[in-house]
């Protein structure tokens, strides 16, 4: 089997085997659940009170490591109704850690989380892993898009 089709593996595997390993690394950890049956994301528990400034960040601890399935990666995001911002946001399949999420606050006010209070949401998403190959510029782009290379943040960016 060729490495660019573990994906396929682990899709297949998810598909069969639909459960992802979580353990609490601290028993005041609460095990992350999707709060509807159909919701994307586990929500994730902050494991400690704590406040965060206005325009500052901290890193928060849920107490729960998870074994990621195979082909898969957790994307890491703020549940809707938060107000925060979440950054750091990539579990790979590897990492067996504590899942923290780094918290911004964009607000005017302090922001403050309860222990046991939901942080943020982890959604999986499969891997696809093509291999990047360099090309010189005229083998890039060969047929030009309506976009081409206008719009989003580019017009912001100043030339130097």
């Amino acid at each position: 089997m060729e490495s660019n089709d573990i994906s396929k593996v682990g899709l297949m595997m998810w598909l069969f085997w639909p459960e992802i390993k979580m353990a609490r690394l601290d028993e005041r950890a609460i095990v992350p659940v999707r709060k509807h049956w159909d919701d994307a994301g586990l929500d994730f528990c902050a494991l400690h009170d704590t406040l965060i400034p206005s325009m500052e960040y901290k890193t928060v601890g849920t107490g729960i490591t998870v074994e990621m399935p195979s082909g898969f990666f957790g994307l890491l995001k703020p549940k809707g109704g938060n107000n925060h911002l979440v950054g750091a946001g990539v579990v790979d399949q590897g990492y067996q850690g504590e899942i923290m999420f780094k918290i911004f606050n964009p607000t005017k006010d302090t922001m403050s989380f309860s222990a046991g209070q939901p942080i943020g949401q982890m959604v999986l998403i499969p891997v696809i892993r093509p291999t990047p190959v360099e090309v010189s510029l005229d083998e890039v782009h060969k047929e030009m898009t309506e976009r081409a290379n206008t719009g989003g943040i580019l017009e912001d960016v100043e030339q130097v």
